[in-house]
């Protein structure tokens, strides 16, 4: 520890109100590992009587010096540093969590950071959070998706319209409730037949001709009996209305 942050640690130890005041700024105001760890740690002590200006000297601390925080090697420290960008919305923060995003560090730092690229909101977030959506944990696609709801812009309501064809009945239940409330208005057929699934309306989604035919079939494959109550009655409903578009398809 440099011997400036050592003197600086001793002066929060001062019980001369102002000098622990001047210490904090001052920390709050230096662009080092060392010393984010030391508001860090003052912030959670309960027995110091400035935890809370602390704290906020650090949440400040984090959103001048992202790049910093974010690669700061005490995980408990990164985490918290994660949730501060978002809530900050330090947009120069984005490519920092992009990279926590896609790596394989913990599951709860990316989920984390899905969260904080929702919460800055800015439209370089998008593409970020619709690439995790391929994710194979259904826990960050969750993320992603709530990612992309908090931007509330054409980019991402387009992203989420892709959830309707995930593979978690979970996720596809939030994109509806979504886009429901939102008011979105299906466009294309592909989104016609997306939507009548989503809803249950079977036959209403047949009557958008053979680009429902894919849709139907792969619904089918979406139902859980495990999971969707009743759901052996909604794998035969939309198997039965892939039938019938099939059908149409012949007598053409």
């Amino acid at each position: 520890m440099p011997q400036r942050l050592k003197t600086i640690e001793a002066e929060l130890s001062s019980d001369d109100a102002e000098v622990v005041t001047k210490a904090i700024d001052e920390l709050a105001s230096l662009p080092h590992a060392e010393a984010m760890e030391l508001l860090f740690q003052k912030s959670h002590d309960d027995s110091f009587p400035a935890a809370k200006p602390t704290a906020d000297a650090f949440a400040r601390t984090v959103a001048a010096h992202a790049k910093v925080a974010l690669s700061h090697p005490n995980i408990a420290l990164r985490k918290l540093a994660i949730t501060e960008v978002g809530r900050a919305k330090v947009v120069d923060a984005v490519p920092e969590l992009a990279q926590i995003l896609r790596s394989k560090i913990s599951i709860s730092m990316q989920c984390l950071s899905a969260e904080a690229l929702g919460s800055i909101g800015h439209t370089s977030c998008v593409p970020v959070l619709v690439e995790a959506r391929q994710d194979s944990t259904a826990e960050l696609r969750a993320a992603a998706l709530h990612g992309l709801q908090n931007i509330m812009q054409v980019a991402s309501e387009k992203a989420v319209i892709g959830f309707l064809e995930d593979d978690d009945w979970l996720l596809r239940l939030d994109a509806k409730e979504h886009l429901e409330s939102t008011g979105w208005i299906p466009e294309t057929h592909r989104e016609k037949v997306l939507w009548g699934i989503a809803l249950g309306r079977f036959d209403e989604a047949v009557g958008y001709g053979q680009v429902s035919v894919d849709a139907l079939l792969e619904a089918t494959l979406h139902v859980n009996d495990a999971e969707v109550p009743s759901s052996s009655h909604t794998r035969e409903s939309i198997f039965a209305a892939a039938a019938r578009m099939l059908t149409l398809i012949g007598q053409t």
